[in-house]
C-alpha cells in the first residue's frame, strides 16, 4: 500500500465518526461509533471494510460491513458482521460473527460463537464452538479444542474435535475423529467411512442411522425417542402436510398481523411507504447498516452483566422491527396491487388489506425460488427495516 493511500483511509476514518449517515438514530449511532472507536483505522474497498494497522495487533476489533475480510492478526476479541465474513488471520480471544456467508481459516484461540447462513470452518478453535446456520461445515483442518454445539439445517462433520458435540439438524454427516460423545437430534444422520468417535453415539430420528463399516464408535449406539419430523418413511405424505400447513397458518400469521397494522397505526403505516418511495436507496442502505449493526451491538452488550437485559430488550425490539418492516414493503406493493385492481378509485381500507394480503401471498411464493426468493425478502427485511427507521430519526439541520 502507498503512502498515500495510507492516508487518504486514516483521514476518512475520524468523518465517519462525527457523522453517521443522515443522523439514523441513537441506535444507528451507538453501533457505528462502537465499530470505528478506538483501534486502528480502516480502509474502504470493494471487499468491504478491513482493517488496516500498523504496529502490534489490536487488542479488539469491531467490524459491520457488506463484506468484512480480517487481514490482521487480532490480540484480544473479534465482533463480525456482514453479508460475507471471512477470517485470514488468527483470532487470541474469542471471535463472534453473524453473517449471511462466513469462511474462517485462521484460528481462534478461545470461544467461537457464530450466526450465519453458511459457515465454512478450517481452523482451530482453542475453546468451544457454538454455530446456529442454515449450513455447517468443519472441514477437515479443524480442530476444537473444547465442546461443540452445532444448530443447523444441514451439518458436516470433519476434523478433529477435542470435547462433546451436540448437533440439532435436518441432516447430519459425522466424519473426522471426536474424542468425546456425540448427541444428534435430527431427521437423517450418517457416520462416514473413516469418522472416529471416541465415546457413544446418541441419536434422536425418525430414521435409523447410517453407520459406514469404515466408521469406529467406540462407545454405545443408543437411538433415543424423539426427532425431527420428515423422516419416518411409513407416513410419506404426513411431512408435506404438515409443512404446507405451518406454512399456510405462518403467511395467515402476517395477514392478520398486517390487518392490524393497517388499521391500528394507518399514518405511520402510510408514512414509512411514503420514505420507501421518497428515498429508496438512502432506506435500504440505512436498513442494511441497521441489519448488520444491532446483532453486532447485542453482542457487546451480552459481554457485560449490566448489559445483558438491554442486550436482551435490544433483540426483542429488533425482531419487532424486522416484522414491522415487512410488513411496511408487503403494504406498498399491496397498496399498487389494490390501486391496480380499483383503476384509480380511493383505497378504502378493505381494499387495503385485501392488496396487503396478495402482496404477502406474492412475497411468499417468490421466496420458494431458490437464491432469488432468499434475497428477495432479504431486501425487503432490509428496506422495511431503514424505512422504519428514516421515518422516526431526525432530519438533517
Amino acid at each position: 500500500m502507498s503512502p498515500n493511500t495510507h492516508e487518504e483511509e486514516h483521514r476518512a476514518t475520524p468523518a465517519g465518526r462525527h457523522r453517521p449517515p443522515w443522523q439514523a438514530g441513537a441506535a444507528a449511532g451507538l453501533a457505528l461509533g462502537m465499530w470505528l472507536a478506538g483501534f486502528g483505522c480502516w480502509a474502504a474497498s470493494d471487499d468491504g471494510l478491513a482493517p488496516v494497522l500498523e504496529g502490534s495487533p489490536p487488542n479488539d476489533v469491531y467490524a459491520a460491513a457488506a463484506r468484512v475480510r480480517l487481514s490482521q492478526a487480532v490480540a484480544g476479541d473479534a465482533f463480525l458482521a456482514g453479508a460475507s465474513v471471512r477470517i485470514d488471520e488468527p483470532v487470541s480471544g474469542d471471535a463472534a460473527i453473524a453473517a449471511a456467508e462466513l469462511q474462517a481459516g485462521a484460528a481462534v484461540g478461545r470461544d467461537l460463537r457464530v450466526a450465519a447462513g453458511r459457515a465454512y470452518i478450517d481452523s482451530r478453535i482453542g475453546g468451544d464452538a457454538h454455530l446456529v446456520a442454515g449450513q455447517v461445515a468443519l472441514g477437515p483442518g479443524t480442530e476444537v479444542g473444547g465442546r461443540t454445539w452445532l444448530t443447523a439445517g444441514e451439518v458436516l462433520l470433519g476434523g478433529k474435535l477435542g470435547g462433546d458435540v451436540k448437533i440439532y439438524a435436518g441432516t447430519v454427516r459425522i466424519g473426522g475423529d471426536i474424542a468425546g460423545d456425540v448427541h444428534v437430534t435430527a431427521r437423517r444422520v450418517r457416520v462416514l467411512p473413516g469418522a472416529r468417535i471416541g465415546g457413544s453415539l446418541s441419536y434422536a430420528s425418525a430414521r435409523e442411522i447410517e453407520v459406514d463399516p469404515g466408521a469406529q464408535v467406540r462407545g454405545r449406539t443408543v437411538r433415543e425417542p424423539g426427532g425431527l419430523p420428515g423422516g419416518d418413511p411409513t407416513a410419506p405424505g404426513l411431512p408435506g402436510l404438515l409443512a404446507a400447513l405451518a406454512w399456510l397458518g405462518w403467511l395467515l400469521g402476517l395477514v392478520i398481523l398486517g390487518t392490524g397494522w393497517v388499521l391500528l397505526f394507518p399514518q405511520a403505516a402510510h408514512a414509512a411507504q411514503q420514505r420507501l418511495l421518497q428515498s429508496p436507496w438512502r432506506s435500504l442502505l440505512l436498513g442494511a447498516v441497521l441489519f448488520c449493526a444491532t446483532p453486532v451491538l447485542a453482542v457487546l452488550l451480552m459481554a457485560s452483566i449490566v448489559g445483558a437485559p438491554l442486550a436482551l430488550v435490544l433483540l426483542a425490539a429488533y425482531l419487532l422491527a424486522l416484522l414491522a418492516g415487512y410488513l411496511v414493503v408487503a403494504g406498498l406493493l399491496g397498496d399498487h396491487i389494490a390501486q391496480a385492481l380499483r383503476q384509480g378509485g380511493a383505497l378504502t381500507p378493505p381494499w387495503r388489506i385485501a392488496g396487503l394480503a396478495l402482496a404477502l401471498l406474492l412475497l411468499a411464493l417468490v421466496t420458494w425460488l431458490p437464491v432469488l426468493g432468499g434475497l428477495t425478502a432479504l431486501l425487503a427485511l432490509m428496506w422495511g427495516l431503514g424505512g422504519l427507521a428514516a421515518r422516526y430519526a431526525p432530519r438533517p439541520a
